[in-house]
């Protein structure tokens, strides 16, 4: 009888250990897949960066070299979407962050792991340049620097829209290079600042990124991160807290100054 029960009680414990193993398994494949949406995700969203790029580079081949303005909603920081419809921009899609487009997205489309990952044929971006929520930040005029973003936004604060189309004039010494000037954003930037060595290059000059919180739960992708566009046209991922811009002030400036309330109307996306 005790032979009996033991065998029993053995299996038993063999049919536990069955099944916290394949429980197990279950979640490293449901893992593994999270991991896989991420980095499709993340990868998607740079491919857009690199669209809204190269409409940029169009948009400033035709206006002396500088890059579309910014909107002139105070606290939105993206350009003026009416700047680059229709000629500039090579879908519509790229307007917002793979994370986002599923607000904006009337019509069809297919979705991969519950997000539209294949962009329908049909669909129609709206969003209010006055208030918009797109996931993405633009910087319109040269910043490198945790210290030399902070001039910008506090100069912003008192800024009337009609300067942001503008370089910006500073105390002496707060600007780029030791100057009093922080350029607009345009093309060939570095080199018309000249060869001295304080001067960024354009691969340092943020045109673009992901919007960030220090709510890591409120970053667009994981690990907790964001793609950015620089001035030469490449694309990288910079995981937070990380190199500039993906720092702990610019979260912080984010989420206390940036338009983040979309309208009711999105609401119905």
């Amino acid at each position: 009888m005790g032979e009996t029960m033991n065998r029993k009680n053995g299996l038993v414990v063999w049919q536990l250990l069955l099944i916290v193993a394949a429980v197990g398994v279950v979640l490293v494949a449901f893992r593994a897949v999270r991991r896989a949406q991420s980095d499709v995700w993340r990868v998607v969203c740079g491919g857009d960066l690199k669209g809204l790029w190269i409409g940029f580079n169009m948009y400033a081949g035709e206006h002396d070299g500088l890059l579309p303005p910014l909107s002139e909603g105070k606290g939105a920081w993206i350009y003026q979407p009416a700047a680059l419809i229709p000629e500039y921009w090579p879908s519509l899609a790229d307007a917002c962050c793979t994370r986002y487009s599923r607000h904006f997205m009337r019509r069809g489309g297919r979705k991969i792991f519950g997000h539209y990952l294949v962009k329908p044929r049909e669909i129609q971006i709206d969003f209010d340049e006055t208030n918009p929520e797109t996931g993405y930040f633009y910087f319109n005029w040269v910043m490198t620097s945790d210290a030399t973003a902070r001039t910008v936004f506090d100069l912003y604060e008192e800024l009337p829209s009609s300067a942001y189309s503008e370089d910006l004039t500073v105390p002496e010494g707060k600007g780029i290079g030791g100057t009093e000037i922080i350029p607009r954003l345009r093309l060939g930037l570095a080199e018309s600042l000249g060869d001295d060595v304080s001067c960024p290059s354009d691969a340092t000059i943020p045109v673009l990124m992901d919007a960030i919180s220090l709510d890591l739960s409120k970053h667009n992708h994981r690990p907790a991160g964001a793609n950015v566009a620089f001035l030469d046209g490449h694309v990288e991922f910079i995981e937070y807290p990380g190199k500039f811009p993906v720092t702990a002030m610019i979260a912080e400036f984010m989420d206390g100054h940036r338009v983040v309330i979309k309208p009711r109307e999105f609401e119905r996306h």
